[in-house]
């Protein structure tokens, strides 16, 4: 119970920061559930007068005064329980709400060495259900057990004040109880981790089969990934069968204490009390009631330790992204002033430590309204100086600078304004063309929509379509072709308004026609930005000003394509095999 107690604490100071936008709604919230105790004392005490003086007695004239007061105590009792429940949903939600908020910015602006280590299907869970146990937690941890234990000292004292020789015997059977619930909440609190970390690799797993369905029937792989669905399965069946033993046990034990220890015990040892006159029947009665509700309390606080058990690891794991910074610090740079240059200062990097170094001393600088080319052979690192440009990663040697200041000061969701990237296959959603662009800029006028899409020569495309810009485009853009895909991609590039904009290998997938389509709409951008393309056909580089040739992490050449033609022997060997199809 003490670790149960201390991780109460330790989870309450976690979302402290949340909570202080509630404290006055939390006090009153307080002081109405405390009302709520001495309404429910009065209650049995007006119960022991009807038994005692009423129907042992015959003192009818009292009975009207005892009904009246029933009748005004269940109408404060209503009103105070219907004022806790409104008031505390309303709330509960509000405070789950930013919880939510709060995982999902940390999800979305974590560094994506982070990322890549969370499965997907696991980060939805934690979102969607886990963040509830937050809920739970206030509500019951908070409110209920430190109601629940004043009660149980309220009631203990009263029941002492009755008769304190059945009040002891009644106490010495307690500790029995807890020793028992302690150990169902440990047992249970396990089968819950255990069950929640099969549950988000499954999702995961499920998640990824569907993405990838046609390589699944591609490959004929149906019945491998039958038998991992069964097995998963299996695990999950079994997983869940263990709580509900748990849960059983339980519910075994609290009808156990109900019928044994209340009903027969504590009117056994009354009756003898009773008969020797130590006892009247209303006291007997009215203390089986009080004793009813002190251990009901003591169930309530037990139980809750074993909701805390099983909920702890769904808050454990959602207290796992919050840690992550959701807040975009640093240089925020003016897209309006952006002049200057990007450049790499003897930058080195490497994914994990104990493995080679992907890049081994760079050092470039591209200036205003240059283009720029960066070409290699797979796995040399040119899509790797791409990811510190962007800041997904951070070198381990030397620095970059932005606008002549270092990438680590700028305030991140600046850099990604500054900064737009078309990738070789840009991810698009069955929503209609216009709505796809909106993604980049909702603020876009229709008139900054056209103006995109003619730089990116797509607009004749999308007005000769039947709904024009609203033409919806199909899962992953499946009525599109992988040309107009990347167009659309490059205006919706365009809608941010970037200083410079990155083509990485956009065109390395496209037939002859639609590359030159590409390479038009880079040329049309090219007067007014940085333009750098991540390539390995000569043909998307000859415009460039200067190409940066990498091989093996390091920079093997810099000059303008008619400098290192039959002059750098990486860009020969990178190229032999085009040279014939091209003039020059």
């Amino acid at each position: 119970m003490k670790k149960l107690l201390t991780e109460n604490i330790r989870i309450f100071q976690e979302i402290k920061p949340f909570i202080k936008n509630y404290e006055r709604q939390l006090i009153i919230l307080s002081i109405n559930k405390l009302l709520q105790l001495p309404i429910g004392i009065a209650m049995l005490f007006l119960f022991k007068e009807l038994i005692d003086e009423v129907m042992n007695r015959k003192q009818l004239d009292i009975l009207r005064w005892i009904c009246i007061g029933y009748i005004l105590l269940f109408f404060l009792q209503t009103l105070f329980l219907s004022y806790q429940k409104i008031v505390g949903t309303k709330m509960y939600n509000k405070l789950i709400f930013d919880i939510r908020l709060k995982i999902w910015n940390s999800c979305i602006r974590m560094p994506q060495d982070s990322w890549k280590s969370f499965d997907k299907g696991d980060l939805k869970n934690r979102i969607d259900s886990d963040v509830n146990s937050f809920s739970i937690f206030l509500e019951q941890q908070i409110f209920e057990n430190a109601f629940a234990w004043i009660s149980i000292f309220t009631y203990g004292f009263i029941l002492l004040i009755i008769c304190w020789k059945l009040a002891l015997f009644s106490f010495g059977i307690i500790p029995m109880f807890f020793l028992l619930g302690n150990w169902i909440a440990a047992r249970q609190k396990e089968a819950s981790e255990d069950y929640r970390n099969i549950w988000g690799e499954y999702e995961g797993w499920m998640f990824n089969c569907f993405q990838a369905w046609k390589e699944v029937k591609n490959l004929s792989i149906e019945k491998v990934q039958t038998k991992k669905f069964v097995r998963y399965w299996r695990k999950l069946i079994k997983l869940f069968y263990r709580q509900c033993m748990y849960m059983y046990a339980s519910m075994s034990f609290d009808n156990f204490k109900d019928i044994f220890i209340n009903k027969i015990s504590i009117y056994f040892l009354g009756g003898i009390l009773i008969y020797t006159n130590e006892l009247t029947i209303g006291q007997l009665l009215i203390f089986t009631k009080f004793y009813e509700q002190m251990f009901n309390n003591c169930s309530t606080v037990s139980n809750l330790y074993i909701q805390l058990g099983t909920n702890l690891p769904a808050m454990e794991r959602v207290l796992e992204i919050m840690k992550y910074n959701t807040r975009y610090q640093g240089i925020k740079l003016d897209q309006n002033n952006f002049s200057s240059s990007i450049e790499f200062r003897n930058v080195g990097f490497t994914y994990s430590e104990g493995q080679p170094e992907i890049l081994k001393n760079i050092n470039l600088k591209i200036e205003a309204n240059e283009r720029i080319a960066i070409i290699g052979k797979s796995g040399s690192g040119k899509s790797t100086i791409l990811k510190l440009l962007l800041g997904l990663h951070k070198p381990q040697q030397g620095e970059i600078l932005i606008n002549g200041y270092p990438i680590e000061e700028i305030n991140y969701s600046s850099l990604h304004r500054i900064i737009g990237v078309v990738m070789q296959d840009n991810m698009v959603f069955n929503l209609t063309i216009k709505d796809n662009l909106l993604l980049a800029n909702p603020y876009a006028t229709d008139a900054e929509i056209k103006d995109a899409c003619k730089t990116a020569y797509i607009d004749k495309f999308i007005t000769a379509l039947p709904n024009g810009y609203l033409t919806l485009i199909g899962e992953n853009g499946v009525k599109l072709s992988g040309g107009q895909k990347q167009r659309l991609g490059i205006a919706r590039a365009l809608l941010t308004n970037p200083n410079v904009i990155v083509f990485d290998e956009a065109t390395s997938a496209l037939d002859h026609i639609s590359e030159q389509e590409i390479t038009m709409a880079i040329d049309n951008i090219a007067k007014k930005k940085i333009i750098i393309v991540i390539a390995h056909r000569l043909s998307s580089i000859l415009s460039a000003d200067q190409v940066i040739v990498i091989d093996n992490g390091t920079i093997a050449g810099y000059g303008h394509h008619s400098e290192l033609l039959g002059k750098n022997s990486a860009y020969d060997v990178l190229f032999k095999d085009q040279y014939k199809n091209i003039a020059f």
